[in-house]
This record gives structure tokens, C-alpha cells and sequence, in this order.
């Protein structure tokens, strides 16, 4: 199967449709339909989806970026660091919106809430689905 990585504008339905950061997409081909699909259990690593960003000439462009993580990824301190690094090492990116994609398997909702502080002092935003 054929995986490919694609950017989209994530907007602001309230203000007037503005783009408030880029999506980082993963996408499979269905040979079987002949069209891409979000595919149903592909885990991205973080690692994987910096590098991707890293592919893109002019990242200024992009804004803010959001980045799908899974919950046991987001309360890894050692992932939150390669998150602070790359961003203190690339600044022409506005920051990044981490989306917990499996928020409905969190067991230890105080370890969450800690992690959630740290994230939130480098100014990484957090959004939640799968409720």
C-alpha cells in the first residue's frame, strides 16, 4: 500500500474563515477505489512526522503545524523534548498543535494534567479527539 504525507489549512470558522495553522496528513492509496483514504490504524511517529516537515523548502509558510500524537507518545517527557528542540532549533515555525488521537484509553488523568502543563509552558497547544 502507498502512504503519502499532505498538508491542509486548518480555519477558523468564527473569524472570518482564517487559517489558523497547516494539518500534516497521512493519506494511503486503495488501489481497489482508485482514491487516497485516511487510513485506519497507521501509527505515525513523531520522529517520522518532523522529518516530513523537514521535506517542506519554505516552512515559514506554513504557520503554526498541527501533529497527530497518541496519548502513551504525549505523556513521554523524552517526546515533548524533541518537540522543544525542534522548535528551538527551527523558528521560522509559529509552534505546533499536538491532536491526542486516542484520548479515550487515558487511564492516569494526574500524569495527564502534568504533562499538559509542560506542554503548554513551551507553548505547544493541545487539542483532544476520539472523546
Amino acid at each position: 500500500m502507498l502512504n503519502a504525507f499532505f498538508t491542509q489549512p486548518v480555519i477558523d470558522v468564527a473569524e472570518d474563515s482564517k487559517v489558523v495553522q497547516t494539518g500534516l496528513l497521512t493519506k494511503v492509496y486503495d488501489y481497489s477505489n482508485s482514491k487516497w483514504r485516511v487510513p485506519k490504524d497507521l501509527k505515525v511517529s513523531m520522529r517520522t512526522q518532523l522529518k516530513v516537515i523537514d521535506s517542506f523548502k519554505n516552512r515559514s509558510k506554513l504557520g503554526r503545524i498541527g501533529l497527530m500524537i497518541s496519548l502513551e507518545d504525549f505523556v513521554n517527557e523524552r517526546v515533548l523534548e524533541v518537540l522543544k528542540q525542534y522548535l528551538r532549533e527551527h523558528q521560522d515555525i509559529d509552534g505546533f498543535t499536538v491532536e491526542i488521537i486516542d484520548f479515550d484509553t487515558l487511564e492516569n488523568m494526574e500524569i495527564f494534567k502534568k504533562m499538559t502543563a509542560q506542554y503548554r509552558a513551551v507553548k505547544i497547544k493541545i487539542v483532544v479527539t476520539n472523546i
